[in-house]
C-alpha cells in the first residue's frame, strides 16, 4: 500500500500525541524546543563574569605596589597572564584610567607586564589603540607592554609617541623604543638627553643602555658629568647614568663614577653600582686598570662597609691587597690586642674567604678553634675550613669538612663557590658533592 508524505507525517506525529486522560482533557503538551543560541549567551555572560571577578581578585593585590622584584607581585601578575585572551577585555580596563591614585596606577602598569607576557591573538592591535586612544595612564600603560612585547616591528608607533602631550607617556616611548628599537632608536633618543625634565633624561639613558650604542656614549657620559656638576644634582638622573656606565663600560666613564665616589653620596648601593662600574670598565680596557685602581685606593677609606668591601675585592683582583688590610684593619687590632679573640678571628677568617685569602682564613680557623672548642655554628665552621682548604687546592681536607655538612646543599656549592670546581672535575672528589642518599 502506498502512502503519501502527508499521511506519513501524520502516521509518525501520531505516534507521539499524548494519550487522554479521562477521554476529554488532554495532557499538557510537550516542552518548546531549546533556544541554543539563548544558552551559549548565557553560558558566555558567566564566563565574562567569572573572568572579571577573577580579575577583580588578582587587581586587589596588584595596587599594593609597582615593584614587581617582590614574591607576591610576581605570583599575581603570572596569575594574570595566564588567564590569556578572555581575560584581556578586563585587563585592558584596568590598564586605561586617568586617575593618578597610587593604586590605580599600580594596578596599571603590573596589568601591562602581565597582558604582554599572556600572548593573546590580536593583543598589539588592541594594544596600539590604547597608546593612542586611551586616557593618560592608558597610553602610557599601553606603551609599556608594547616595549615588553619586544617586536621591532612597532619602532614606527612608539616613535609618534614620543609627540604625545603627556610626559609619562613619552618617558614610557623612549624605554620601549630602547628595548625593541636596538640601532634603530639611537638617533631617536639622543636629543632626549638635552631635555630639562630629568626623569625624561633619566629614562633615555636608561634606554640608550639597552641598545647597540654606537655614537652616543660621548653625548651620555657628557649628560651626567653636567649633572654631577650641578647643586644638587638629580639622584634619579645620576642613577641611571651610573647603571648606564656600569652596562657600557669606557674610559670617559671613570671620571663619572670617581665623582659618585668621592662626592659623599651615602647611598650605599648606588657606590658600589659604581664600584662595579669601574671594575667593568677595567675588565673591558686592560689600558684602563691603572686609573681604575688609583680611584679605588683614593675612595676606598671614604666608603660605607658595603661598598668598601666591593673595592678591596676590585683592588684585590687587580694586584693590590691593601684594601684587604683597609676592611680588616679593626679586627686585626683586636686580635692583635687579645690573640684568643674567637668572634674577631670568626669574621676576619670570612672576611679573608671572600677576597681568596685561603691560607690566612684558614690560620684564623684553627687558632679560633684551639680556644673555641665547642663551636656555636658548627655548620659554619665546617663550610668555611671545606672552603680554605679547597682553596688552597688541599682537596681530600676540604672534602672531609664537606661531609660533615648537615644542613646545606652539598650539590650547590660548586656553583656558590668556585675553589670547589677543581673538586667537581675530579673522580677522586667529586663524590663529595652528590646528593646524599636516603636512609
Amino acid at each position: 500500500m502506498m502512502f503519501s508524505p502527508a499521511c506519513m507525517l501524520l502516521a509518525v506525529t501520531g505516534m507521539f500525541v499524548p494519550a487522554q486522560n479521562d477521554g476529554s482533557t488532554p495532557t499538557p503538551s510537550s516542552p518548546a524546543p531549546l533556544d541554543l543560541v539563548a544558552i551559549a549567551k548565557a553560558e558566555a555572560v558567566r564566563e565574562r563574569a567569572a573572568i572579571e571577578s577573577k580579575v577583580g581578585e588578582i587587581v586587589v593585590d596588584l595596587r599594593k605596589s609597582s615593584d614587581d622584584t617582590l614574591g607576591f607581585i610576581q605570583t599575581r601578575i603570572e596569575e594574570l597572564a595566564k588567564l590569556g585572551a578572555p581575560a584581556v577585555r578586563a585587563t585592558l580596563a584596568v590598564m586605561d584610567h586617568g586617575d593618578a591614585d597610587p593604586g590605580s596606577v599600580n594596578a596599571g602598569v603590573n596589568a601591562a607586564r602581565a597582558i604582554a607576557r599572556s600572548g593573546a591573538v590580536g593583543l598589539v592591535d588592541q594594544l596600539r589603540t590604547l597608546g593612542a586612544n586611551g586616557k593618560r595612564y592608558g597610553r602610557r600603560n599601553a606603551v609599556l607592554a608594547l616595549g615588553l612585547c619586544g617586536d621591532a616591528t612597532l619602532v614606527p608607533f612608539l616613535t609618534e609617541r614620543l609627540a604625545d602631550a603627556e610626559a609619562e607617556v613619552v618617558r614610557e616611548a623612549v624605554v620601549a623604543l630602547g628595548r625593541v628599537g636596538a640601532e634603530q632608536a639611537e638617533p631617536l633618543l639622543v636629543p632626549f638627553l638635552q631635555s630639562a625634565d630629568a626623569s625624561l633624561v633619566a629614562a633615555t639613558i636608561t634606554a640608550l643602555a639597552e641598545t647597540e650604542v654606537k655614537t652616543s656614549a660621548a653625548d651620555v657620559v657628557a649628560r651626567i658629568q653636567r649633572e654631577l656638576a650641578t647643586t644638587p644634582p638629580s639622584d634619579v638622573l645620576v642613577r641611571a647614568g651610573v647603571t648606564f656606565l656600569e652596562k657600557r663600560p669606557s674610559a670617559a666613564g671613570i671620571g663619572p663614577l670617581e665623582q659618585v665616589l668621592l662626592g659623599g653620596n651615602t647611598d650605599v648601593g648606588l657606590r658600589s653600582q659604581a664600584v662595579a662600574g669601574l671594575m667593568a670598565t677595567a675588565r673591558k680596557d686592560s689600558n684602563t686598570r691603572k686609573d681604575v685602581l688609583r680611584v679605588l685606593r683614593d675612595s676606598i677609606k671614604l666608603l660605607p662597609r658595603g661598598p668598601m668591601r666591593e673595592a678591596a675585592k676590585g683592588m684585590n683582583e687587580l694586584g693590590d691587597d691593601s684594601g684587604v688590610k683597609i676592611v680588616t684593619e679593626d679586627l686585626d687590632r683586636q686580635i692583635e690586642k687579645n690573640g684568643s679573640n674567637v668572634s674577631a678571628r670568626y669574621k676576619r677568617a670570612d672576611l679573608l674567604l671572600d677576597f681568596g685569602k685561603w691560607k690566612e682564613a684558614n690560620r684564623d680557623l684553627k687558632e679560633a678553634l684551639k680556644v673555641d672548642r665547642d663551636p656555636a655554628d658548627p655548620e659554619w665552621l665546617n663550610l668555611a675550613l671545606a672552603r680554605s682548604f679547597a682553596g688552597m687546592g688541599r682537596y681530600s681536607d676540604a672534602s672531609k669538612h664537606v661531609s660533615k655538612l648537615e644542613r646545606t646543599d652539598v650539590t650547590q656549592l660548586p656553583a656558590q663557590y668556585s675553589e670547589f670546581l677543581p673538586m667537581l672535575n675530579d673522580s677522586r672528589y667529586e663524590k663529595a658533592f652528590a646528593a646524599p642518599t636516603g636512609k
